[in-house]
């Protein structure tokens, strides 16, 4: 499920989000299985609402994605731990739990099979 689907499911029945500064509003309560769902997606449902830049990174800092922006209208990213909305209402960078993955593993892009190390330009082979 991406954000755009979450507020597409959100506004059918009743619960049409809204932002006020870096706060995500509902005009009635979700219902109680979406609410982790909208605890995780949050950030992208500002961005979305917004049309703000959605930046990430993964559980080392570093950017994912061009420029450390992902599109809020696809998967969060598999290895994603940290996303913030751009702007100085964007508020500051929100954690996604490590086992958010396995507990509600629609929300995530596969993470890549074959994840290889690229190889170090810089490695100096020592002679033996």
């Amino acid at each position: 499920m991406t954000a755009q689907d979450l507020l597409t499911k959100l506004t059918a029945i009743g619960c049409a989000p809204a932002v006020d500064g870096p706060d995500l509003l509902l005009t009635s309560p979700p219902p109680a299985d979406l609410e982790p769902v909208i605890g995780i997606l949050q950030c992208s449902l500002r961005a979305l609402l917004t049309a703000r830049n959605l930046y990430a990174m993964d559980n080392r800092g570093k950017p994912i994605g061009p420029g450390c922006v992902i599109n809020p209208k696809e998967l969060l990213p598999a290895d994603v731990r940290l996303v913030a909305v751009e702007g100085p209402n964007g508020g500051e960078w929100d954690r996604i739990h490590p086992l958010a993955r396995e507990s509600y593993p629609a929300l995530f892009a596969e993470a890549e099979a074959n994840a290889t190390k690229k190889p170090n330009p810089f490695k100096i082979e020592r002679a033996r």
